[in-house]
């Protein structure tokens, strides 16, 4: 997971109500050895930006494009599309590595 992702749901649960559950939520991701959360990097956030131009065609926000940069980097490359967002990206799973972004 990358920590921009992180970011993102601390903005998005930012309401008083929701502020306290979402900062111990951070706060776990960080803390769970299961979990590794990736600091934003120039070079990801350089290719992000590259993605997040090429690719036109798609809706993606620049913190999706960060993302799969990450996973492509990382060699991951199929999403599970029941993950929130995923549906943007294909029927059933996605192959990153090569489809993604062929267009870079």
């Amino acid at each position: 997971m990358t920590e921009v992702v992180l970011w993102e749901w601390l903005n998005a649960l930012s309401d008083p109500d929701t502020r306290g559950t979402a900062a111990e939520g951070y706060r776990r991701c960080h803390r769970d050895p299961r979990i590794e959360v990736v600091p934003p990097r120039a070079d990801h956030l350089d290719a992000a930006v590259r993605l997040y131009e090429a690719r036109q065609d798609k809706d993606w926000s620049l913190t999706d494009c960060l993302s799969f940069v990450v996973m492509e980097q990382r060699g991951l490359a199929w999403i599970p599309t029941e993950l929130p967002g995923a549906n943007r990206l294909g029927p059933d799973c996605t192959e990153i590595s090569d489809n993604l972004l062929r267009s870079r």
